[in-house]
């Protein structure tokens, strides 16, 4: 699995997280997963971004 692919499952796991913490009321958390959903968007876009190999 490429590291892209790695990011995007950890973007998707971190967003349902989000989405049971909200639904639980559980603000704090909410406020954690929203900073590591930030650092992962970063991670995601700097692969991104790479020079694609052929």
């Amino acid at each position: 699995m490429s590291l892209i692919a790695i990011s995007r499952n950890k973007i998707k796991t971190i967003r349902d997280k989000i989405k049971i913490c909200v639904k639980n009321g559980d603000v704090a958390n909410v406020s954690l997963l929203l900073s590591e959903l930030e650092s992962e968007l970063n991670i995601f876009e700097s692969l991104y971004s790479l020079p694609k190999e052929i």
